[in-house]
């Protein structure tokens, strides 16, 4: 009955050579969407690539290692950063 079972999940181990971590993206929380505030949260995270996410914006599913997701509320603050 291996069909009905669930996959485990994946286990975050820490950013690799093309890895991303929020860990020291805490202090940007509460700030305005700028170009230079995602510039920075890039290189603190280690992401080679990065994207903002506004409520109800379209977004691709695919699980990026080296992706930075900002997230934004309605008026363009940073309410959090997720790696994927």
């Amino acid at each position: 009955m291996s069909a009905c079972t669930t996959p485990p999940h994946p286990v975050a181990t820490g950013p690799g050579p093309a890895g991303c971590t929020t860990d020291a993206l805490a202090d940007l929380i509460g700030k305005r969407a700028k170009t230079a505030l995602g510039s920075a949260a890039m290189q603190r995270s280690g992401a080679k690539a990065m994207r903002w996410l506004r409520p109800d914006s379209a977004m691709t599913m695919d699980y990026r290692t080296d992706r930075l997701n900002i997230l934004l509320n309605e008026t363009d603050m940073v309410i959090g950063f997720r790696c994927g």
